[in-house]
């Protein structure tokens, strides 16, 4: 208890019921929902109590009758809230969030071969665990429950890729609509047990955690009141944190406030539509799960700018729930002219490939559309070459140093060392007897091609005065 005393107790991050009805996707959202068996989780408005909340966190424990082969009708939940000892079954706290009481506790596992099929269907790319970014995700609709998983159930601070067992949850949430995998029969889980189990382990991670933070506080609230705790004395917290409008924009969901969705196509470059449209996001058939709308749906980039591939990098690894922002990197494919290349020769000489065809006529707004997303690609193309050619330009002889003159600029720069290290050395007079035994050779004048004359000598016609500053 007393190593969650400094963590602070966050508001879980909710769905927000009032922007899925904007976007029109709230009744798809609530079906792949109930077909999870997630209950009322996705959507509870409570308020915060920290104080049982930490309490909880640090002495809740989860037990079966038989630890080897573990079931949910077996499963038991120990706690204290209040100095109070609680004792729950798994399918009592299935009542107070509306779980489906299942017998399993986890979803089967996805092989490789299926979680790659899966993950080229809704996303892009080949699948890798750290490596799969929820903005891979196109369907508006399995994009948003994905972010909501991994805010109410696994209590992600951000999130930001989709690990394995979360990557189950989304193919058995929308497996009816992949004809490949009809025969696999649906899984009997339990949501409770993944719930209990992440909030037993909280007690080591929220202290050591990067945020030093518990975002379970909303989502303990209706724990609390199916214990019949009086709440009415306890001090709690009344913020609320869902995945507003303003949420959206902030997480790349939606490009403005004027609810344009962005999302990243096969090609690896970022396309806009105007949401609501359940024609093309309502999760009714394959095409709609793939989500790769006609060109009539698509809008320009509000922002002015203009459609670009990203590639992205690996990152270094990383706990699995605290991912990293992605980096996006501008992708092109000409390549860095060689280093033998001319670099005045900034473009090919048959420069057929960079022209633009004329404008389409007529008001044809789908091929007037397509003519600019070919004419933008063909001018970034064309811009990128050239710049990645200037950058590549090497220094001529007379800036870089590889002319006839090195050798006497190389002198000139040691004569002017020399000069410098002159005045650093103390006079005849002043320097004792180390100075005056100092070897002829390695004094500075004697290097300079100059004599140093002893006191009383008469200057030499042939030598010229060395003037000291």
């Amino acid at each position: 208890m007393a190593a969650l005393k400094p963590v602070k107790v966050l508001p879980t991050q909710i769905a927000c019921q009032f922007t899925l009805s904007r976007l029109g996707i709230l009744d798809d959202v609530a079906t792949v929902f109930e077909t999870l068996g997630l209950g009322r989780l996705w959507r509870v408005e409570h308020r915060v109590y920290p104080k049982l909340v930490r309490e909880f966190i640090a002495t809740c424990r989860l037990t079966y009758n038989n630890p080897t082969k573990p079931t949910a009708g077996e499963g038991t939940l120990t706690f204290f809230l209040n100095k109070v000892h609680y004792s729950k079954t798994l399918f009592e706290i299935c009542d107070m969030y509306g779980f489906t009481k299942g017998e399993s506790v986890e979803f089967p596992k996805l092989s490789y071969a299926v979680a790659d099929d899966f993950w080229g269907t809704i996303a892009s790319g080949s699948y890798k665990s750290r490596e799969a970014k929820i903005t891979h995700i196109r369907n508006p609709v399995v994009r948003y429950v994905a972010k909501v998983i991994g805010s109410t159930l696994y209590f992600k601070p951000v999130i930001a890729a989709v690990p394995l067992s979360e990557l189950a949850m989304l193919f058995y949430g929308v497996k009816h609509l992949l004809p490949r995998y009809a025969d696999l029969p649906a899984p009997d889980v339990n949501i409770v047990v993944i719930l209990c189990d992440v909030l037993v382990k909280m007690k080591n991670t929220a202290p050591t955690s990067a945020g030093r933070s518990i975002l379970a506080g909303t989502a303990l609230t209706p724990l609390f009141l199916g214990c019949k705790l009086d709440l009415s004395t306890v001090k709690y917290e009344a913020g609320q944190a869902s995945m507003d409008v303003d949420n959206l924009v902030n997480t790349g969901y939606l490009k403005t406030n004027s609810l344009v969705y962005t999302f990243l196509g096969r090609e690896n470059f970022s396309y806009f539509c105007s949401l609501p449209n359940t024609h093309i996001t309502s999760l009714v058939s394959l095409s709609n799960l793939e989500f790769i709308p006609d060109e009539q749906y698509l809008v320009p980039n509000p922002f002015g700018g203009v459609p670009r591939r990203r590639m992205f990098v690996d990152a270094p690894p990383a706990d699995e729930h605290v991912v990293a922002d992605d980096e996006i990197y501008e992708d092109y494919d000409d390549l860095v002219p060689r280093e033998h290349a001319q670099p005045y020769l900034l473009l090919p000489e048959d420069q057929a490939r960079y022209r633009l065809s004329p404008p389409p006529a007529g008001d044809d707004i789908s091929r007037q559309m397509e003519w600019m997303i070919a004419s933008t690609r063909k001018n970034n193309s064309m811009m990128h070459k050239m710049w990645r050619a200037i950058a590549k330009i090497r220094p001529c002889v007379c800036t870089r140093g590889g002319g006839a003159d090195d050798a006497d600029r190389e002198n000139r720069s040691k004569t002017t060392e020399d000069r410098h290290a002159e005045r650093l050395v103390p006079a005849a007079g002043q320097s004792g007897a180390s100075t005056s035994q100092r070897s002829p050779e390695h004094t500075p004048d004697t290097r300079l091609g100059r004599s140093r004359r002893q006191p009383g000598e008469q200057q030499s016609s042939s030598e010229s005065p060395t003037r000291h500053r």
